[in-house]
């Protein structure tokens, strides 16, 4: 429906746009004319991802450890792709390797003050201090002690 009286509207301009003499009009007319040219509603898909960009946006002021679980799987895997990539480790177990990193936070050996984030993108980790990461398996460190538990 709002199709249809755009272009009736496009029309009743268009119109009188080639019936004017009128200077000024004419350039109102077509400034007008430009507008409803270029006018665009949103879709519901548009709609919907605008929204997405908002809520990441929301996100990214939030500390880590008010995330929500699938929130911090994410920013982990991101981080464990990155690293294993880096040090040319192998990218298999990267979803257990994220799950023993959750598992550790769970069971509060590492805290958020553990986890260094990139300070451009808060939602981007830079690194996790008290583990060593081998492409199968995560490692505690202990600092005083100095001994590994593996997890």
């Amino acid at each position: 429906m709002d199709e249809i009286v755009k272009d009736n509207k496009i029309y009743r301009f268009t119109n009188e746009l080639e019936n004017t003499q009128d200077a000024q009009r004419q350039v109102v007319i077509k400034s007008i004319l430009e507008h409803l040219k270029n006018y665009h509603k949103l879709t519901n898909i548009e709609r919907f991802h605008n929204m997405l960009l908002k809520c990441d946006k929301v996100t990214a002021k939030k500390p880590f450890h008010r995330l929500n679980p699938f929130q911090k799987k994410v920013i982990l895997k991101n981080y464990l792709e990155n690293y294993l990539t880096q040090n040319k480790l192998n990218k298999d177990k990267i979803d257990k390797l994220t799950e023993d990193i959750l598992d550790l936070i769970k069971n509060k050996k590492i805290n958020s003050k553990n986890l260094i984030f990139n300070p451009d993108n808060q939602q981007e980790l830079a690194d996790i201090t008290k583990i060593k990461i081998t492409s199968s398996k995560v490692e505690l460190i202990v600092s005083k002690k100095k001994s590994n538990v593996t997890v």
